[in-house]
């Protein structure tokens, strides 16, 4: 049985990024970049001024005080959009509002607050430095620079980095097609009433709203019946259209626990069946080929029980779906806490307890919440992180320091 940490090792080892695709601007926000993103023009384009002011000689303002201000004529009004048409020359000013190209030979910026007002003329009440409230043509990058590696996943200000440089699109890698199975006879529909033994399926909604947090849509959600057969004929048919498929349920060793059989009838190659952790223990990682050309489907099949699911999720499909979509850096956001309650367990496997981290005047403090147990979503509903309960360890003091990782929204 693998280890936590050799468990995810494997499945980052075995996991490649997909191939990639042009988006149009309106669909690149959360993608990844497939190539590095170069400067076409300049940032910023022209020389401007960053604040509404006057565009001014040093040394027609050295002395300037609010005693003994400057007074100096206005010789032109540039807003942005115009283009400045003529010199600045000492001995005058010129009045640019924020954006505005500056006028040849400008030294300096004096902004409307360090000023009077007077029509035609303008009072310099202070003196300044060189280049102060001026954006100089390329000061963030000149054209051909590299802006941002192949691999950076693109928020708002990404997205708005490449429009900023004239382009409409961009190539990003694709995101994994995802479907997900579950099992269980014993799982029903909402809406309709329960007959003793069954329960209301949890387990693809917590899977679907999971993925809809990455930004990706399923391509299927099925309910499986507990026979080989319907096990064999639902991955065939995900496999087909499918990067990963998640299945929940039916990996553990009970009579009706039929993905494991169903995976080697397809000659799916299994890479564990089992991890050193709780919850997830009996999680399964395995890789249908495919017989008409080199694709791959990799399936994640996680325990039946919800907490399990979502915290198998978080720790190996997450990752596997961040190496696939091209994500560069995908190492969990992780800090040290003081636990404000002591914990134990039984040593020889890892345990991922659920917590609620909060930052105060002295640092982290995280407290596990209450329903720790693998049927509990109440406990995993409020949780914003993991608490690591180190394999070898079985007691954690209150107090001691512990590392925790944190949950959505961070990815």
């Amino acid at each position: 049985m693998l280890s936590y940490e050799a468990a995810q090792e494997l499945v980052l080892k075995t996991i490649t990024r997909l191939d990639a695709e042009t988006l149009p601007l309106k669909q690149l926000y959360g993608r990844c970049l497939a190539e590095p993103l170069l400067a076409t023009v300049d940032l910023p384009g022209f020389d401007s001024t960053a604040m509404d002011g006057y565009a001014v000689k040093l040394a027609d303002i050295e002395k300037a005080t609010d005693e003994s201000p400057v007074r100096l004529p206005v010789a032109a009004d540039i807003h942005a959009g115009d283009v400045p048409t003529i010199e600045l020359k000492s001995g005058t000013a010129q009045r640019v509002m924020t954006g505005a190209p500056i006028p040849k030979g400008t030294e300096t910026i004096v902004i409307r607050e360090d000023t009077n007002e007077l029509g035609d003329f303008v009072e310099i009440r202070k003196p300044a430095k060189l280049n102060m409230n001026i954006r100089r043509q390329g000061e963030e990058f000149k054209q051909g620079d590299m802006v941002l590696p192949a691999g950076t996943r693109l928020n708002p200000a990404g997205v708005a980095l490449i429009a900023s440089l004239g382009l409409s699109e961009f190539k990003v890698y694709r995101q994994p097609k995802v479907s997900i199975l579950t099992t269980g006879s014993e799982v029903v529909a909402q809406g309709k009433p329960l007959k003793p033994g069954e329960l209301y399926d949890s387990n693809s909604w917590g899977l679907l709203a999971a993925l809809q947090e990455m930004r990706i849509e399923p391509v299927s959600i099925a309910h499986v019946a507990d026979t080989v057969a319907s096990t064999v004929a639902a991955l065939k048919a995900a496999a087909e259209q499918s990067d990963i498929i998640i299945t929940t349920g039916g990996v553990s060793m009970g009579d009706s626990d039929f993905v494991k059989p169903a995976l080697r009838e397809l000659n799916a190659e299994i890479y564990f069946e089992k991890v050193a952790v709780k919850p997830g223990r009996p999680m399964c990682f395995a890789n249908i080929k495919h017989d008409t050309d080199s694709r791959q489907t990799f399936v994640f099949g996680c325990p039946g029980n919800p907490v399990s699911v979502l915290v198998s999720f978080h720790g190996f499909v997450k990752p596997a779906i961040q190496m696939m979509m091209g994500l560069s850096e995908f190492a969990p956001f992780k800090v040290t806490a003081k636990l404000t309650k002591a914990l134990k367990k039984k040593a020889g496997r890892r345990e991922n307890v659920r917590g609620y981290v909060q930052a105060k005047a002295d640092g982290f403090y995280v407290t596990p919440t209450q329903g720790q147990m693998s049927h509990m979503l109440s406990g995993m509903a409020v949780a914003n992180c993991i608490i690591h309960f180190p394999a070898g360890d079985v007691m954690l003091p209150e107090g001691s320091a512990v590392e925790v990782e944190l949950l959505s929204p961070i990815y």
